[in-house]
Formats: structure tokens, C-alpha cells, sequence
């Protein structure tokens, strides 16, 4: 009884001891009492111990030897837990593995039955594991792969089918670039050498996945782009080519207009395609190039335009040629550009050539207005396309060019007066002389000038009434000019934003459309009071009395009008005062009478 007793302690003790030991397995993440021989639990810390001694290369091998294809994104803990999983599995009673394919496979229809099929038709219970453990390890994958966002596992339905398409994405991944670019030119579009090979490559995968689909699932893709009819019937296998290709064309549009191009209004894919090529093209144009063209278009180059506004127009223009006629008509619409006359009996072709130019005028009389053109109050394109060719001529002169054709304009270009400072004063004054009359009656208005005409009958033509005005603005420019030494012409306005010709009795002295303060010592007061008081029979001194009135209306003051005029006389090359010759004295006459 003693030596029974003695051998029942010591069995006690070792189930205790391995019940311990159990227990710490489970704690290292090993449900051993599922397992419940510890022997084969032991075992099993063996393998765990083989594996995690193992590099990513013996467990890459070990994968493949299983069935599966190399995968680019596998990582060693995903092979490391595969394998532990698998070697778990081996090592539970059947009893178990059932119940864990019960948890396990509902999701992709391992039900009872099945399994009672299964064990029927194993020879033998060895059998039974081994097919219960290879549904367990594809299902393990699916979930991987699904995970792991790629393949579209879920989809393409089991295993099989993804190792296939894994198989065939393999392949796609040793393509070479040339043989890609075939590969997509195939498929019927012209802009292969605009994709990067990686693009290509996507796309091709994408491909493969369509290919693989279940009939099904692949008219569900093309309801969910909007590419079939929900209603509609497509269960014939001979229709999948016809669906692969109207998906990979969606896809391709897609991609078109996340690039900025209107693919779906221009509707016909391999017309994108030809467009994007044509927009690659571009970007490889000199600036010599995008002269030329621009110049044929009639329009004048502009030193200010850089490469890339050239080449942006160069791209509007052949997006606005690969719309069709229709769409056309929308963006000119759109864009509120006036749409010509077009003949009916024109080609197509000449009719969207006509509506491309005017959606072309009318991009430049923007740009034209940003840049100080007054091309919206001028309004005639022909008119703007004129001044901006005059404007460009003047800014390519030489100097000594350059202050010839000042001279001929009428704007002295004294040494103090730099070009830099002219040109703006040039620019306006281009302007007035394109401006229509209802225009130029503004201009003067906004600078406090007369708009009145009463020396004129009242059947004047309107070319001399401009004329008129002009003179007018023209004879405040120059005395701005002479006095003022502004660096550009500036409307006086209110704060309103209206147009205000007053000005304050105290506030700085403005001479014509300028903004410089003249400042008036009294002494140089006293001098022009002595001047103007000298002699009654002066000439000089009857023609200021005579015009100074309308120097005081333009400049402010009596005292600062007088000034005005002696500043004006010394800009007009007078010098002294007195004496003056005849010719001299005609002239200044006819100068101050354009002021009066």
C-alpha cells in the first residue's frame, strides 16, 4: 500500500508538473489544452523554436514549396505566423480541427456536410487532417490578401483563382518597358510614351484581375461605373472581352481627366489619347517654336510672354480643336464668348477652327486688359491686336529710335525723363488714340478737362470730335510731363470710386493726371508776379493773362498756375521769358490754345 501510495504521489506530481507547464504554454500564446498530449505539445515549442531561427529566404522557399507564388509584398512575420498556425493545426486532435474549421470557414461555405464529405471520401484519418489543414491555410490567404488590399481577393472568390492572378501579376512585374508600350499600344492608344512604366504596369494588373472575374462580378464592375444598365443581362462569357475593353477604356478616361483634359466631352478615347500625346509634344517646343506658331496665328509676340503662357495657350488651342462642334459652342457660351457666323455649308472642321480662334481672341483680350490695354473699352479685337503690335514696335526701338518716334507723338523725351518712366505715359496715349469718342469723353471727364466741343458745328464728324479730345488729353500730358515728372498717368478719382474734377483749396497742387506736390516758395511767387506785371505790350505777358485761366482750372491755383507755365515754357525749349521770335510765339500760341 505504501509503494502504491508512493507511485500514485510521484504520478500526482509529474500531471501537476505538467499541468504547470501547460499552463506557461498557453501564457506563450500556445492553447495547449486544445492540443492536450504534452508530448505533442512539447513537440510543437520545438518547431516554434526551429521557426523563428529561420531567415526570410528559408521561409520564402518553404512558402513557395507549399504552392504559392512569390509575392512582393509577403513579410517575414506573415511567413512566421503562417507556418506556426500550420504547425498548430498538425498538432490538434481532429476533434478540434473540426470545431476550428467550423469557427473558421463559414465565411467561405465549409459547413458540416462538407465536412462529413471530406472525412468521407479521406482514406483514413492522416487524410482527413491534411485536407482540413489546406482549407484552413487557403483561407488564412484570403484574409491576407484581402488585408492586405490587393488582388481583389474577395472577389475573384478562392484561393485558386487568386494564386493565378498572383501568378500572372509575377509575369507583368518582368515585362520590359518595350514590351509594355506594345502592349498598350495594342489596346489602341497613341500615348504610350506619355505613361511611366509603373503606370503601365498598373494598368496592366488591372487588367488581369477583369480577366479573372466570374462573369458576374465583372458586369457588376462595369454597373458600378455606370457602364451597363443595372437590368441589364450579360451571363455569356463571350461578352467578357467586350466588357474588359469598355472598363480599360473608363480607366483611361479617368486618368485623362484627372490629368485636366475634358475626356468626357470629347468622348472618343483614342481622340484623348492623340490629345495627350500632342500635350506632351508641346512641353518639348523651344521658345523659337512658340513664337513661330503664335505668330501664325496673326497675333502679335509679346516681350513680356514667357514659355510657359505660350505653351499654356499652345494647349488650350489644341484641347479647344479635339472638342467636338457642340461642346464648342457650350464653352464659348461658358466662357461668354461671342460666337461668329458660321456658314452651314462650311466643313465641320472650318466651323471648329472658326470657334477655336474666337475662344483664342478672347483669352488674349483678358490677358490684354490685365496688362493694361483698356482692350474692354476699345472693343474692337482688331483695334487691340493694332495697339499691342504698335506698343511691342516701340518697346524693340533703340534708344535713339525710340525718342525720334516720342518726338513724333508729340512727348518730348527730355535727359531727365528715363524710357522706362516714358513707356507707361506711350501706352496711354496709344490708348486715347484708339479709344472711341464715348471713351475718350470719359478719359477727359475723369481728369477734369472740358468735354464740351462749341467751336464745332453740330453735324461735326466723329473723327473730329476724337480729334478734339485728343488734343486736349494730349496738351494735359505734356504739361504732367513737365511738370509733374510722374513715373506713369493716373486717374484722379474720388474715394466713391466716381470721378471727381474738384480739388481742395488747401489740398497739394496736381498738375494735369499726375501725382506730384508742386511745391511754391514765396519768392518764387513774388518773381512770377514781377514777370507777369512786367509790360502790358509784352507778348508773352498778354498770352499768359489770356490762358492762365485755363492753366488755373487744370492745376489748382492762380500762384501755382503761374508756375505751371513757367515750368511749362522751359520743358517746350523757351528758355528766358523774353525775347521771343515770331515762329517762336506762333507756336506757343498754338500749344497753349490746345491747353485752353
Amino acid at each position: 500500500l505504501e509503494a502504491d501510495t508512493e507511485v500514485l504521489r510521484n504520478h500526482l506530481s509529474k500531471q501537476l508538473l505538467l499541468e504547470a507547464w501547460m499552463v506557461t504554454r498557453e501564457a506563450g500564446g500556445i492553447n495547449a489544452h486544445r492540443i492536450g498530449d504534452a508530448s505533442i505539445v512539447i513537440q510543437l515549442v520545438l518547431e516554434y523554436e526551429l521557426a523563428d531561427k529561420m531567415s526570410f529566404t528559408e521561409l520564402s522557399n518553404w512558402y513557395n514549396q507549399l504552392g504559392f507564388p512569390r509575392e512582393p509584398n509577403l513579410q517575414l512575420d506573415e511567413l512566421l505566423s503562417l507556418m506556426k498556425a500550420i504547425a498548430f493545426w498538425q498538432a490538434l486532435p481532429l476533434a478540434e480541427l473540426q470545431r476550428e474549421c467550423k469557427e473558421q470557414l463559414p465565411k467561405y461555405q465549409m459547413h458540416d456536410d462538407e465536412l462529413s464529405a471530406v472525412h468521407d471520401s479521406a482514406d483514413g484519418t492522416r487524410e482527413l487532417v491534411t485536407a482540413l489543414v489546406q482549407q484552413l491555410v487557403l483561407c488564412n490567404r484570403m484574409r491576407a490578401w484581402e488585408s492586405r488590399g490587393c488582388y481583389q481577393a474577395s472577389r475573384l472568390g478562392d484561393a485558386d483563382t487568386v494564386v493565378e492572378v498572383i501568378h500572372r501579376h509575377n509575369e507583368i512585374d518582368g515585362m520590359t518597358k518595350q514590351e509594355l508600350d506594345a502592349w498598350y499600344a495594342e489596346c489602341g492608344f497613341p500615348d504610350g510614351n506619355c505613361l511611366k512604366a509603373t503606370d503601365v504596369v498598373s494598368l496592366r494588373k488591372l487588367v488581369a484581375i477583369w480577366q479573372f472575374l466570374s462573369i458576374e462580378e465583372l458586369r457588376q464592375e462595369c454597373v458600378d461605373k455606370g457602364l451597363l444598365e443595372a437590368s441589364g443581362a450579360v451571363s455569356d462569357e463571350s461578352q467578357r472581352p467586350r466588357l474588359v475593353d469598355q472598363l480599360l477604356i473608363h480607366e483611361r478616361m479617368e486618368a485623362w481627366e484627372g490629368m485636366g483634359l475634358p475626356a468626357r466631352r470629347i468622348g472618343e478615347p483614342q481622340a484623348v489619347a492623340q490629345l495627350v500625346h500632342d500635350c506632351q509634344a508641346i512641353r518639348m517646343l523651344s521658345m523659337q517654336q512658340l513664337h513661330a506658331w503664335y505668330a501664325g496665328l496673326g497675333l502679335p509676340i509679346e516681350s513680356s510672354m514667357t514659355q510657359e503662357e505660350l505653351m499654356r495657350l499652345h494647349k488650350a488651342c489644341i484641347v479647344w480643336s479635339a472638342l467636338p462642334l457642340d461642346e464648342l459652342h457650350k464653352e464659348c457660351i461658358r466662357l461668354g464668348v461671342e460666337i461668329p457666323v458660321l456658314d452651314k455649308h462650311e466643313e465641320r472642321d472650318g466651323q471648329r477652327s472658326c470657334l477655336v480662334y474666337a475662344l483664342l481672341l478672347h483669352d488674349r483680350m483678358k490677358a490684354w486688359e490685365c496688362q493694361g490695354f483698356e482692350a474692354q473699352r476699345i472693343g474692337e479685337i482688331e483695334t487691340v491686336v493694332q495697339l499691342v503690335c504698335t506698343y511691342e514696335s516701340y518697346q524693340s526701338m533703340e534708344d535713339e529710335e525710340f525718342a525720334t518716334a516720342c518726338a513724333e507723338e508729340g512727348l518730348a523725351l527730355s535727359g531727365k525723363t528715363s524710357r522706362t518712366e516714358m513707356m507707361p505715359w506711350l501706352k496711354t496715349l496709344l490708348i486715347w488714340q484708339l479709344l472711341p469718342l464715348p471713351e475718350l469723353v470719359v478719359e477727359c471727364q475723369d481728369r477734369g478737362l472740358p468735354t464740351s466741343i462749341p467751336l464745332l458745328p453740330a453735324d461735326t464728324d466723329t473723327q473730329r470730335s476724337r480729334n478734339v479730345l485728343l488734343q486736349r488729353l494730349q496738351a494735359d500730358m505734356k504739361l504732367s510731363l513737365a511738370v509733374g515728372r510722374a513715373a506713369g498717368p493716373q486717374k484722379r478719382s474720388s474715394a466713391s470710386g466716381k470721378v471727381s474734377t474738384t480739388v481742395s483749396k488747401d489740398a497739394p497742387v496736381r498738375a494735369g493726371t499726375i501725382g506730384t506736390t508742386i511745391e511754391t516758395p514765396d519768392s518764387n511767387v513774388a518773381s512770377a508776379v514781377a514777370h507777369r506785371n512786367h509790360g502790358a505790350a509784352d507778348p508773352i505777358v498778354n498770352l499768359e493773362a489770356s490762358v492762365n485761366e485755363h492753366i488755373k482750372d487744370l492745376v489748382g491755383t492762380p500762384k501755382a498756375g503761374t508756375l505751371a507755365f513757367e515750368a511749362f515754357l522751359e520743358e517746350h525749349g523757351f528758355g528766358s521769358r523774353r525775347p521771343l521770335l515770331h515762329d517762336q510765339l506762333s507756336e506757343l500760341q498754338e500749344i497753349c490754345g490746345q491747353i485752353s
